[in-house]
């Protein structure tokens, strides 16, 4: 089938659907072709699907997978709900909060240079920081809490 796109606000074409990635067409680039109601970005379009579809990639050696899987999508970002429990346990005067913030922004790197496993190991070692510093500040919270309605208690005592 022949398509028409757009290259640089001017229409252009018509070329094979073989010759559109040739012609400098990306997913979204317009392109139009007989039968089609309006144009629409070349990625959008059903029957060049398998022109733009993601190519996979080979997942790394660290992520104990061997040559040969691949991996089409990346996993799932690095989740700042232990950076919020880290911080929790800082402002409840637990350093234990400390690790849980630097593993988590390891962590971070760890996934934007795309190093997967690693991520995921950062992200266990963070947690574990910030689940420990977060409970030992709510339990320091609790007890600091208790003594100063039993202070509170004891003064309305004395003063009866």
């Amino acid at each position: 089938m022949k398509y028409y796109y757009v290259k640089d606000g001017q229409q252009a074409g018509p070329v094979d659907e073989s010759e559109l990635i040739e012609s400098g067409v990306t997913a979204k680039t317009l392109v139009w072709c007989n039968g089609m109601k309006e144009w629409t970005k070349a990625g959008k379009v059903s029957a060049l699907a398998y022109i733009f579809a993601p190519v996979p990639r080979p997942v790394e050696e660290s992520a104990g997978y061997s040559n040969g899987q691949y991996d089409t999508e990346a996993p799932a970002p690095v989740r700042a709900t232990w950076l919020v429990f880290s911080i929790l346990a800082i402002c409840w005067c637990s350093f234990f909060g400390i690790p849980g913030i630097v593993w988590w922004s390891i962590s971070k790197k760890r996934y934007g240079q795309g190093k997967y496993a690693e991520a995921a190991s950062a992200a266990r070692v963070s947690s574990k920081w910030a689940r420990i510093g977060f409970f030992i500040g709510l339990v320091q919270v609790i007890i600091y809490t208790i003594s100063l309605i039993s202070d509170a208690i004891a003064v309305a005592l004395l003063t009866i």
